[in-house]
Parts: C-alpha cells; sequence; structure tokens
C-alpha cells in the first residue's frame, strides 16, 4: 500500500487551517444575531464567489449571504466547485481583480 497522498489532497491539505476548522463549529461560534448585526454594518464592498458545482457552500446559500452585507455582491462561477481557483483560475482571476480595481 502506498503512502503517498494523490496531489489533489495535497492541494486541499495545504488550503486547510486545522486550527480554524476544530473551532469552526465550537461552543459559542455561532451567535446569528449579533453576526447579522455586524455584517450588516460592515461599510466595505464584499464580493462573495461562489462555484456553480460547489455542495459544502451552494450558490443559492451564497448569494444570501452576500445580501446580509449592505454593500454585498454575489458572483456564480459557472462549471467549477469549492476551489474555483484550481478549477479554473482563468475567470476566477478576472472576476477577483475586476472586483479589486473598481
Amino acid at each position: 500500500m502506498s503512502t503517498t497522498r494523490p496531489s489533489g489532497a495535497r492541494s486541499r491539505a495545504r488550503q486547510r487551517n486545522g486550527d480554524a476548522a476544530a473551532r469552526y463549529a465550537s461552543d459559542g461560534a455561532f451567535a446569528p444575531g449579533a453576526t447579522r448585526t455586524a455584517l450588516a454594518a460592515f461599510p466595505s464592498p464584499v464580493l462573495v464567489l461562489a462555484g456553480e458545482c460547489d455542495v459544502a457552500a451552494p450558490a443559492r446559500v451564497m448569494k444570501e449571504y452576500a445580501g446580509l452585507f449592505p454593500r454585498g455582491e454575489a458572483l456564480v462561477q459557472s462549471g467549477v466547485g469549492h476551489f474555483p481557483w484550481l478549477d479554473d483560475p482563468g475567470p476566477f482571476v478576472s472576476t477577483i481583480r475586476e472586483f479589486l480595481v473598481c
């Protein structure tokens, strides 16, 4: 049996923050009312970029998240999943660049 992980798994492991993942759903991590209040007061533009094929963060849910910000914008990148910068980096980079330059 090989102990070598496939390159995709290595890539995902490098993108994972174990500390953040451990705290993600810990006690007290969710305070919906306080979170919504804070997001509603966030003054800067926010881009929520969703992958059309992302089952972990579905586009319909990401659009709702964007709506929590007064200057939130949701965009869905076609044909990509949870890692659009890996699945199709060209459109991902163009979208981010356009958002940051405006």
